[in-house]
């Protein structure tokens, strides 16, 4: 430094030599600010450098790292995957990025080869997964995440390995189907290695300590599927063994009504009933996730319950086995949800007591179900059943009431008037003329045709036989009014009118009658019983 300013102020002048000084203090300051500190280290010794020497080399803890293997390749991948991502996302054909997720997955596996206390571990597993499944390489991503589930550095999220390697296993099964090597559909070979890696993978869901990790739900319908493939397989009975584990832990309504539904349908295939009826009996007091969707599966299994037992009576009433129809009719009954089906249940039941020769029970479930159920859709039935069953007991006076009343409420029923003229026989026949007279006095006019003809012919016997015998010629004049009158009935209602007019010794009227009754019968070309009493009377 003392050299540099005697040659500096013995080269200038003085003020110039201030000048020039000043200047170059001024560069010295600025060039050692911004110089890094390795360059300037050692400079707050005097500066005393020889530049015709070579220069000191750097110590090496002062160099920069080099990256290690693990991160080179890791960063390779990410940025490789990133990009098929990327063209994926943009539309670029599938078969276009192969190469590029190949290369991500290559990547990956040098990564996961080399990691040792890598923390992002568990990260790198999870997207070579991706990588590989984009590269059309599933059972590679599967079995690594398989692997990765037992190891140290990924304990802390084994659940996520196992619904990772699931998945794969998933993809690659859809990737088999897609290329013919599996059915889509139907029975699988047992041993294809395939498919019983992956099934093996979804059943380590049933390990409890993955429960924290994986919602119950998730890890059940993982389950589901491989009871599934099971019974793809032909392992019926591990079928059946998932399926029922997956019941007993609280699923869904909508896994539960799934599961059910593969456990009963051999037995209904095969329609075993008491299979069927078995497996109900198992169902009956499942639990399900929540209060409201175990109260909606009591009423569904309710409707297949009742469904069975309905299925059971009408094979066992085709095979007339009605014992055995009644009762699976009454447990149609007992778990029936909807009144009506209740009520007809009940009804069917006591038919198939009646049919079984068990008169006295099935009056007495006609009679409850009269009770339970009077405004019903079988009421109308049942009232008849309980008239025909009392009429089978010797009750003609109970069956007779029965028959009217069934008239009298149901009139424009199919059965109204053969009840009723059934009734009122068998009023007639317990001598209750009076009581069989006011019944077809109340329905007299409210039918038409032979069924009209046939109620006031009925009901001018009744007036006969009680002396109204008035009453009775009114009822044959009223049905001889009817235009519509076949000539065959003119004939009979003519000739049993000149009869009561006799009676009443309306002897002119009489003869009207019974030429009435001649002429319609010679001009019609009509024999019979009445033709010949009529003729009889003009002779």
């Amino acid at each position: 430094m003392g050299k540099w300013l005697i040659c500096t102020l013995g080269r200038y002048p003085m003020r110039q030599a201030v000048g020039v000084l000043t200047t170059r203090y001024v560069v010295l300051a600025v060039v050692m600010l911004v110089t890094p500190a390795f360059v300037t280290e050692g400079m707050t010794q005097p500066l005393e450098m020889d530049f015709t020497q070579p220069q000191k080399k750097r110590p090496v803890s002062a160099q920069t790292a080099e990256p290690s293997p693990v991160v080179t390749a890791l960063q390779s991948a990410r940025t490789t995957l990133a990009r098929a991502q990327r063209l994926e996302e943009g539309g670029t054909p599938a078969d276009e990025l192969t190469p590029l997720f190949e290369e991500a997955c290559e990547a990956y596996r040098l990564a996961l080869d080399a990691a040792t206390a890598n923390s992002e571990f568990v990260d790198m597993v999870l997207e070579h997964a991706t990588a590989c499944r984009g590269a059309k390489r599933p059972v590679e991503a599967a079995e690594w995440c398989v692997r990765a589930a037992t190891d140290e550095r990924a304990m802390a999220r084994r659940g996520e390995m196992w619904l990772c390697g699931v998945h794969s296993y998933r993809h690659a099964i859809r990737l088999a189907e897609a290329d013919g090597k599996l059915p889509a559909s139907g029975p699988l070979v047992p041993d294809n290695q395939l498919v019983v890696s992956a099934v093996a993978t979804m059943e380590k869901l049933k390990e409890e300590s993955l429960g924290d990790e994986i919602d119950r739900e998730t890890r059940l319908r993982v389950l589901w599927l491989a009871s599934e493939l099971h019974e793809r397989m032909g392992r019926r009975d591990k079928a059946e063994s998932l399926s029922w584990y997956i019941l007993h832990q609280k699923p869904s309504i909508e896994l539960a009504q799934s599961v059910s539904a593969q456990l009963l349908s051999p037995a209904q295939n095969a329609r075993d009933w008491d299979a069927v009826a078995a497996i109900l009996e198992k169902l009956r007091d499942m639990e399900l996730a929540s209060a409201s969707e175990t109260q909606q599966y009591r009423v569904e299994w309710g409707q297949l319950w009742e469904s069975l037992a309905i299925r059971r009576a009408q094979e066992a009433e085709n095979a007339n086995k009605w014992d055995d129809a009644a009762a699976f009719r009454s447990q149609a009954a007992e778990v029936a949800m909807d009144v009506a089906d209740v009520a007809r249940a009940r009804y069917q039941a006591a038919f198939a007591l009646d049919k079984a020769g068990r008169l006295a029970e099935a009056r007495t479930a006609y009679e409850t179900v009269l009770r339970d159920f009077p405004d019903s859709d079988v009421a109308p039935l049942t009232m008849l059943s309980l008239g025909t069953a009392a009429l089978k007991l010797h009750d003609p006076s109970v069956a007779a009431d029965l028959f009217v009343r069934y008239s009298e409420r149901y009139p424009s029923g199919e059965h109204a008037v053969d009840a009723l003229l059934q009734g009122v026989q068998l009023l007639i026949n317990d001598n209750r003329l009076a009581d069989a007279t006011v019944a077809l006095e109340r329905f007299v006019g409210r039918t038409s045709g032979d069924q009209e003809l046939q109620m006031r012919v009925f009901l001018a016997d009744l007036y006969e036989k009680t002396g109204a015998i008035e009453k009775g010629l009114a009822q044959y004049e009223a049905t001889l009014a009817n235009s519509g009158l076949p000539k065959t009935d003119q004939v009979m209602v003519h000739t049993r009118a000149g009869l009561l007019c006799e009676r009443l010794k309306k002897d002119g009227l009489a003869r009207n009658h019974f030429a009435a009754a001649v002429k319609i019968a010679t001009e019609n070309g009509i024999d019979g019983v009445w033709a010949d009493r009529s003729r009889a009377k003009v002779r």
